[in-house]
């Protein structure tokens, strides 16, 4: 008996531990919200906001009273009211309680933010408030009010600088309800708690704001890097004193100008200015020694970064960070010098992959990220992480880093990161056609707590911005993301290189999408957000060649309707440095999308496609004609059509954005084999029509191949690289071809002249036998 009784005992303390923690009641009609009698503007702006919420929920006018008048009403106690008992665990700027009793809620925060994200998050949990997107709007998503009879939730953030760059998060709630504090890209009054703010510019201020080149270059070229027996005006000689007397000058200057003393912390960007990834950095005597002695060029940034950083110091700013880069060329973590206390290292993530998480050990690249985290960790208590979260060279297709966002933010929260931009698409109101407004929230959940059930959120999300359509889009990015696994990707790789779809694949994902459409063909709001990420898909299968982008002609066809498509939505660029509604470079197989003008590159007015199209038409026209006389004649009369044909050879081998795409060395020598046998092949058939010899066919064919090769690869690597560093390909690639399809028509009318010649010859001959 006492068995069973025990039993029945722990069953029932079972079930009352397995009760909910929030019991719904309806609001007290005679509810007040107490703030302290001489609140500060931060706690009236929450106690406002949670006002304005609850009177949504219930269509109740709650009263805000001080905490000097007394009432009998339930309370709601924000901020640090005479009543308030309970305190933050930690006294981090931005940290709250939130804990029910005594016909009470208590919510009390520390810092400028605290009590206002304490507010937000008792909407969140009680009534239901979420803001999506900016698109979607602050509302409540349950539209009912839960009192909670033992709420007891406790936060400290985990990171004390949050930042991103997509558009919703810069609207002012949109920030607050979760939890970014960063002042680049929102402007949140004092009343809302105000940014951490960057004073001046957010990066690469070294010759831009301080130190300007426009402004000291001139006169003082030792100012800046030498390279070569140069002075490059891209970068500064960092151990030149006169530069550091200019910096220091500058930074006080702009500190006499923007400096608060009220804010909870204020930096400044010393940053290298942005390069290449071997850098424009100084190579003097002084600068190489400093970076010896530090196994990086990280030695000579620290060291003058540190400077600047303890005159600031000493100057009295105590919440003033100077804050510099870890970036390219600085990434590797110096030897022998520590930053100071007061120094931010902000490092940065381009290099890595993201479709698997930074602490991957089968992705080399970031395997040397983690170990530069944690070299960095070893030296400095102050580490920012720049991170990257979109395709800044292909912006319409899909960045499939939707695996591994939540374990990255994890990996950073426990390597004792202290703040984290995640860069992405900054340039959306101009290309908006993939999956931005979900990454953005995702993104800002994660910076707020790592460990939140990201699974719940994409579904919340999904639901409010896709309609009746969200599960077909989930197991779309459940799809797309398990794919992209199987492959490494970088910020600016093709899709071809991250995505390997199989027709029947595609043609399921198709099936998805189709439904989510007629799921929400009522739902104005959800199907336009549908049709609209649905782009990005469609230029996958334009990149890889699947279902309506398979057949060669059918595939022109498509890819223009998809064009149109992208520009009817609004979209003014393709990638982040593409300008120009009609500049289609970047859109697969552009042999069949010419864009009517290209842009303008360094001032250069370049040449466009159609003068290529021309060149080659006429080379077509010449080398048929001539096919036709020879064969006729049963002379050789220089293969005429080989050469065009050997240039289209050498176009499909080097190009990998015109017929086929490889991803390893082994496909890309397999196709060119392939390419070079057909065209072997072709030499053969015209040799068995023209009577001519299969050698010369042959020879001919390979030798015109290679001339091509020349003339793409001369022009890549002298045009692209050496005179624009790697900004000019698509002008190098027009190039190329004109000049390949030049020497075309050169070799054609040569061959019509060598005929006409041969045709004169044999009548003189004729006509000298025969004594006419």
């Amino acid at each position: 008996m006492k068995k069973i009784v025990s039993a029945l005992v722990a069953a029932l303390m079972l079930a009352v531990t397995l009760l909910p923690t929030v019991m719904a009641q309806p609001l007290q009609t005679n509810a007040v919200i107490v703030i302290p009698e001489n609140a500060s503007i931060t706690e009236k702006y929450a106690a406002e906001a949670l006002q304005k919420g609850i009177g949504e929920v219930t269509k109740q006018t709650v009263s805000i009273v001080a905490d000097n008048e007394k009432t009998d009403a339930f309370k709601f106690l924000v901020g640090a009211t005479a009543m308030t008992v309970n305190k933050p665990v930690n006294e981090t700027d931005g940290s709250y309680i939130i804990k029910s009793g005594n016909n009470c809620i208590e919510i009390n925060g520390n810092g400028n933010k605290g009590t206002i994200y304490g507010v937000y998050r008792f909407l969140e949990e009680y009534a239901g408030f979420k803001m999506y997107s900016e698109k979607t709007g602050y509302k409540s998503y349950t539209g009912k009010l839960e009192m909670p009879d033992n709420a007891d939730i406790s936060y400290t953030p985990y990171f004390e600088y949050t930042e991103t760059d997509w558009l919703s998060p810069r609207n002012d709630i949109y920030s607050l309800a979760n939890g970014l504090n960063g002042g680049v890209y929102r402007r949140l009054t004092p009343e809302q708690g105000g940014t951490v703010k960057y004073l001046g510019t957010f990066c690469h201020t070294f010759t831009t704001l301080f130190c300007s080149r426009d402004k000291y270059y001139d006169e003082h070229p030792e100012y800046f890097a030498l390279r070569d027996g140069k002075r490059n005006p891209k970068q500064l000689c960092l151990t030149n004193e006169d530069v550091y007397n200019v910096v220091l000058g500058e930074v006080m200057e702009l500190l006499k100008k923007e400096h608060d003393e009220n804010a909870s912390l204020q930096i400044i960007s010393l940053t290298q200015n942005d390069s290449n990834a071997a850098g424009d950095y100084c190579l003097c005597d002084n600068c190489k020694a400093l970076d010896a002695a530090n196994g990086s060029p990280s030695g000579t940034m620290i060291t003058f970064v540190n400077r600047i950083a303890k005159a600031v110091k000493e100057a009295g700013y105590d919440n003033v960070a100077l804050d510099t880069f870890a970036y390219r060329y600085t990434r590797k973590a110096p030897t022998n010098v520590v930053p100071e206390k007061n120094v931010i290292v902000r490092l940065c993530s381009i290099e890595c992959c993201f479709t698997h998480a930074l602490d991957d050990s089968t992705c080399e690249r970031n395997v040397e990220f983690m170990q530069d985290l944690a070299d960095w960790n070893n030296i400095c208590d102050h580490i920012y992480i720049w991170d990257y979260t979109t395709n800044y060279a292909y912006t319409v297709g899909i960045f499939p880093d939707f695996g591994t966002i939540q374990k990255n933010a994890q990996i950073f929260a426990e390597h004792g990161v202290k703040g984290v931009y995640e860069e992405g698409n900054y340039y959306m109101t101009r290309c908006d056609t993939e999956f931005g407004e979900l990454r953005a929230y995702l993104l800002s959940r994660l910076m707020q707590n790592p460990y939140c059930d990201l699974e719940k959120e994409t579904e919340g999300f999904l639901n409010a911005f896709y309609g009746e359509g969200g599960d077909e889009i989930g197991e779309f990015l459940r799809l797309v993301t398990a794919n992209a696994e199987k492959k490494h990707a970088e910020i600016y790789d093709e899709m071809h290189l991250t995505f390997s779809f199989t027709e029947k694949e595609a043609e399921n994902i198709d099936a998805l999408w189709a439904k989510a459409k007629a799921d929400t063909a009522d739902d104005e709001f959800a199907l336009a957000n549908i049709t609209r990420s649905e782009i990005s898909w469609r230029y996958v299968k334009s990149s890889l060649g699947l279902r309506e982008f398979s057949g060669l002609f059918q595939r022109g066809k498509e890819n223009k309707k998809l064009y149109a498509d992208i520009l009817a939505l609004g979209t003014k660029t393709l990638s982040e440095n593409m300008s120009g509604e009609d500049n289609t470079a970047v859109l697969p197989l552009y042999e069949y999308l010419r864009p009517k003008n290209w842009q303008n590159i360094n001032g250069l007015s370049v040449y466009t496609y159609s003068v290529d199209i021309a060149v080659m038409t006429a080379a077509l026209v010449l080398a048929l004609i001539v096919l036709f006389a020879a064969i006729k004649r049963k002379e050789y009369a220089g293969c005429a059509l080989l050469p065009l044909f050997g240039m289209m050879v050498g176009n499909a081998i080097l190009s990998r954005n015109t017929f086929l795409a490889w991803d390893s060395l082994a496909k890309y020598t397999i196709s060119a084999v392939c390419l070079i046998a057909l065209a072997a092949a072709v030499a053969l058939v015209y040799a068995k029509l023209s009577g001519m010899k299969v050698k010369k066919c042959i020879i001919s064919v390979l030798v015109n191949t290679l001339i091509f090769a020349v003339f793409y690869e001369a022009s890549l690597l002298g045009i692209n690289n050496a005179l624009y560093h790697g900004k000019a390909n698509d002008f190098a690639m027009s190039i190329a071809y004109f000049f390949a399809s030049l020497y075309a028509v050169i070799f054609t009318i040569r061959a019509l002249a060598k005929l006409h010649k041969n045709k004169r010859s044999e009548k003189k001959e004729k006509a000298v036998s025969t004594g006419k």
